[in-house]
């Protein structure tokens, strides 16, 4: 599915208006991102938060991990 171009447009967008995304923005777009396989973009998502000062939560590194689990790349949400 396409959803997490949604949630894509829908980050773009907070941050084109001056809103800045929150640990629970972060871990629905990691989410997303299990749904279609795309783990290498919820990594990228992880070192975005780390660059932003956001806080990496236990529910964001469910997510993570679930996402690349399913993609059979756990080890990378190890790294």
């Amino acid at each position: 599915t396409g959803n997490w171009r949604h949630v894509e447009r829908f980050l773009a967008e907070m941050k084109r208006v001056g809103m800045v995304p929150d640990t629970y923005i972060y871990a629905a777009m990691i989410s997303a991102y299990k749904d279609c396989g795309q783990w290498a973009r919820a990594l990228e998502v992880v070192q975005e938060m780390k660059t932003a000062g956001a806080k990496l939560d236990a529910a964001t590194y469910s997510a993570l991990i679930s996402t690349c689990e399913r993609s059979n790349q756990w080890e990378r949400a190890m790294e």
